[in-house]
């Protein structure tokens, strides 16, 4: 531990395969009686989605490998900035004057709704198209203000974020303050500043703890029917496992156990290529355009894989699995990581930076759902590219990357 003076970020390959295998453990615990497919039968997912990543960063993106040379160059780029600049500011409170507007237009948040016991369907709140422009504003916005107090030596957390998250909290969007959680901690690594000593390592478990927690409540307010997360999935672990742990513990291994299932059941379709996979790239304001469906009509969101209708998601790999099978499934993860490789190619200043930091994020959350194809998620990085670069102050007058052999960053704690 001595020797570990910082935590970085692992490389794009790394991640990707980590988060895979790691599921595919979890997966094979099995606290869940819905889950009949053997772990075994996972392996050639793991091993598409692993090679066209390599495939896609590594070899098309130009690298032969992506570890520490990639990192020197997010973390060159990501220093570049220590200020916010008046439009950061006027981009804020626009955000904040259209969240307002929202909220008088749609009337009491969930969160007010579940508190008062009335019905609170969080999927139904917010205006079609100007919410999902929100939530991702919201994001970038709450980025840019962490990396610049970064290099500032200062906490991350400043009061953009802090209402940012209040306001999460208040819809129950539970996915974006995730979002928000992974994004800084991937800030952080790419930076460099989360030492390995026991104390940061007792501060940063609180803090995932907490998050855990915070996690599970939230689920219990956006669980409408009454029944426990235990009874939800079928749950055989042991019995002195917390609520908010089992919450985790079935959005982890629920995606994937579905995607199996749609694969076992003959779902795989035999189209050149999952153009499909990108349809969410339209607003929703566009009929048709968020919603991609099955045969026979039956969405997404009830296929007849489904482990159960409680847990609808099914990796982000499930519309190319089942518009091209698994070769579809390929082609797309070849896709999306040539594009992050170009993103990582071109990043020359924060803005660049932060642009790669969410594409990471949206290829670790791939086990979860396609952020590549979701405006909601996947609009920071237009945010960034166009507005960033004059929402930050560009002045290289800021906190120096550790390079071997230097001293470490300074860091407010």
């Amino acid at each position: 531990m001595r020797r570990i003076r910082t935590l970085a970020l692992p490389g794009y390959v790394s991640a990707v395969t980590c988060v895979w295998v790691g599921v595919s453990v979890l997966y094979g615990v099995r606290w869940s009686a819905y889950i009949t497919e053997p772990v075994a039968a996972l392996l050639p997912f793991v091993i598409v989605v692993v090679l066209g990543t390599v495939v896609g960063f590594t070899l098309l993106g130009g690298r032969l490998l992506s570890g520490r040379p990639d990192r020197l160059r997010l973390d060159r780029a990501l220093s570049v900035g220590n200020r916010l600049t008046p439009l950061f500011r006027q981009v804020f409170w626009v955000w904040i004057a259209i969240a307002v507007a929202e909220i008088a237009l749609e009337g009491t948040p969930p969160l007010v709704r579940s508190l008062l016991g009335q019905n609170s369907d969080y999927l139904q709140f917010g205006v079609t198209s100007i919410h999902g422009l929100l939530l991702a504003m919201a994001c970038a916005i709450a980025l840019i203000e962490q990396a610049v107090r970064l290099n500032q030596g200062r906490q991350p957390i400043g009061p953009y974020t802090l209402v940012i998250v209040f306001w999460m909290i208040l819809i129950i969007g539970r996915k974006h303050l995730i979002i928000l959680a992974i994004q800084l901690v991937l800030l952080l690594l790419a930076r460099r500043v989360i030492r390995a000593s026991f104390a940061h390592m007792i501060r940063w478990g609180a803090a995932i703890l907490a998050l855990v927690f915070l996690f599970g409540f939230l689920g219990d307010f956006r669980s409408s029917a009454g029944v426990g997360i235990k009874e939800k999935l079928a749950y055989s672990g042991p019995d002195w496992v917390p609520d908010a742990f089992v919450w985790f513990y079935s959005y982890l291994v629920t995606p994937i156990a579905n995607w199996q299932n749609a694969y076992a059941h003959g779902y795989a379709g035999d189209a050149p290529f999952p153009w499909k996979a990108f349809s969410g790239l339209l607003p929703s304001a566009f009929e048709g355009s968020s919603q991609v469906d099955v045969e026979g009509g039956t969405a997404y969101s009830t296929a007849p894989w489904l482990l159960t209708s409680s847990f609808n998601i099914s990796t982000g790999y499930i519309v190319p699995l089942v518009e091209a099978g698994l070769v579809g499934v390929f082609l797309f993860t070849v896709a999306i990581s040539l594009f992050s490789a170009l993103l990582l190619a071109r990043a020359k200043d924060m803005a660049g930076g932060l642009s790669f930091i969410v594409s990471y994020q949206c290829a670790v959350l791939m086990i979860f759902s396609n952020n590549f194809g979701n405006l909601n998620t996947v609009f920071q990085i237009p945010i960034l590219v166009l507005l960033g670069r004059w929402m930050i102050d560009s002045s290289r007058e800021s906190v120096p990357h550790k390079l071997k052999g230097e001293a470490e960053p300074r860091y407010a704690p």
